[in-house]
């Protein structure tokens, strides 16, 4: 029995040993396609942490862009608040210059204004001449300016 046990566990040695042998060429076969596997491995991990990285760039320069914008959506606001301010003040003023009273200047003060230098004076842009032309409120208010 125990020859016959030998036997058995030997046979079954022997059986396993020569099942679990490789051919040295399939061996090295399976060697070469694991290191290319491993080294594509390595390649798309690099390719996969370079994207990541882009990603992160873009992201960061879209948050700027859109505070930017946030930014041009503000100015825009304001200007489009200041524009219709200024449309109002022109309205205003125009309103003003069309009801001042229009006629022809005394010929003296025409002929100071248009004449030669030698006849001309700083002191026709006085507050006299503004009364003249302007009714009294724009007057002093004109006055008030300077």
């Amino acid at each position: 029995m125990r020859t016959t046990l030998l036997t058995v566990f030997g046979s079954s040695l022997a059986l396993s040993l020569v099942a679990g042998c490789v051919p040295q060429q399939k061996y090295d076969e399976l060697t070469t396609a694991y290191r290319t596997k491993e080294q594509q491995t390595l390649k798309l991990q690099e390719e996969l942490d370079a994207s990541k990285a882009n990603q992160k760039m873009l992201r960061t320069q879209l948050t700027d862009a859109r505070a930017y914008l946030d930014q041009l959506e503000t100015m825009t606001s304001e200007q489009a608040t200041e524009l219709s301010r200024m449309e109002g003040d022109f309205q205003s003023l125009s309103q003003r210059v069309t009801s001042l009273r229009v006629a022809a200047l005394p010929p003296e003060l025409n002929a100071k204004l248009t004449g030669p230098s030698s006849i001309r004076s700083t002191k026709v842009y006085s507050d006299n001449v503004l009364q003249i032309l302007l009714p009294e409120a724009e007057a002093s208010w004109m006055a008030d300016q300077r």
